[in-house]
């Protein structure tokens, strides 16, 4: 293996309605949001991260399919389609925070302003 890709998600809460009356400006981190990088509502202090990262077929010389491969692969880690002896983070117990609510039900309760 020579080459791996790494994703983190970093998941938060921005307030209903809060549209543009509170933006944040394009900063490491806080990035902008489209693919114009523009300002973007502020997320709100609960935030959680989920990472995986996924080999890249192909050697010492991989193709651009073979990065779209382990981006796709990543991407199925953090919340795709369960494949044989897998499961995806989002629905995994315990995998932020060491609580034993799945991720997926953690960021459902922000909105209700738990932790």
């Amino acid at each position: 293996m020579a080459y791996a890709v790494i994703l983190e998600a970093r998941i938060g809460w921005v307030g209903d309605g809060v549209g543009s009356n509170f933006l944040g400006i394009n900063q490491s981190n806080n990035p902008g949001f489209t693919a114009l990088l523009s300002p973007g509502a502020v997320r709100l202090a609960q935030e959680g991260t989920l990472m995986s990262a996924e080999a890249v077929p192909g050697g010492d010389a991989p193709t651009l399919a073979n990065f779209l491969t382990a981006l796709t692969n990543a991407a199925n880690d953090l919340a795709g389609t369960p494949t044989a002896g897998t499961v995806p983070l989002f629905s995994q117990p315990g995998a932020m925070f060491g609580d034993p609510r799945t991720p997926l039900a953690i960021i459902q309760s922000w909105a209700t302003g738990n932790p």
